[in-house]
């Protein structure tokens, strides 16, 4: 008994440091080097209002996260709330990433088209393609209940003179996995928005990481201004067209069987 005690009391102390380590003390040494590490890789003014992790889930969620626009008022990345939940011991077992879910609350992205062609992200491209050595063994991964909602996105484009908007933005990934068991099995994603106003909706269903990419989507979209988007045709028309709208409802299938064409 006096054994069974100790090893009791041992077990408690033990989930008590973690829980302390975890809750209190990690957040507040994580924050300020985790800010500096993406202010220094992004060259962009970072903050973060409040990191939170729960060493028994486990779970990180990071809040109030801004990342600065140089020279701009308008910020280039914001997200209300980042929630990411791990399979830890799934990932040991396995050897491989198991994320049993991940939430992206009300994220912003600004993006501005300037006078010269570039944009205000132009500068986070790589600069020359590098060519990796395949890897014999691929990093397996398990990324399962991938939510983002109320999404917000503006396009300024400086030498047209105009705007575009993207606002209510929702997207559900039930999982996207290499492993072997779940690239067998259908993802169905599913996204929604008001673009500049307008309802556009795409679903369906896709095996992405398997070789015959086997694909169906469903888009709809109502009330498209044609005029509006065929500026950014980059070749020359023949014809100028004054006035369209646009209703879809397209079903598409694609497949594409090892060594043929698709």
């Amino acid at each position: 008994m006096k054994i069974a005690k100790k090893i009791l009391t041992i077990i408690i102390i033990f989930a008590a440091i973690i829980g302390i380590a975890g809750f209190l003390i990690l957040p507040y040494v994580i924050k300020p080097v985790l800010t500096e590490k993406i202010s220094e890789t992004l060259h962009r003014e970072t903050s973060i209002d409040q990191i939170k992790i729960n060493p028994y889930a486990p779970s990180v969620t990071i809040r109030g996260f801004k990342l600065a626009d140089p020279g701009q008022k308008m910020p280039f990345v914001v997200f209300n709330e980042l929630y990411i939940n791990a399979a830890v011991m799934t990932s040991i077992f396995r050897r491989a990433l198991i994320l049993d879910e991940i939430r992206l609350n009300k994220p912003y992205l600004g993006i501005t088209r300037k006078t010269d062609g570039t944009y205000n992200f132009s500068d986070l491209l790589p600069k020359e393609e590098t060519k990796k050595k395949e890897s014999s063994k691929p990093f397996l991964f398990s990324l399962n209940n991938i939510q983002i909602t109320g999404g917000n996105i503006d396009f300024h484009d400086m030498p047209n003179k105009t705007s575009h908007t993207v606002r209510d933005l929702q997207l559900a990934i039930p999982f996207a996995s290499n492993i072997d068991y779940y690239m067998k099995n259908y993802v169905q994603p599913r996204f929604s928005a008001f673009v500049n106003g307008h309802g556009v909706a795409i679903g369906g269903k896709t095996k992405p990481f398997l070789t015959s990419r086997d694909t169906s989507l469903i888009i709809d979209m109502k009330n498209i201004d044609v005029p509006y988007y065929l500026q950014y045709v980059p070749v020359k028309m023949n014809f100028k067209l004054t006035g369209a709208r646009l209703d879809t409802n397209i079903h598409m299938n694609f497949i594409m069987p090892r060594e043929k064409s698709p």
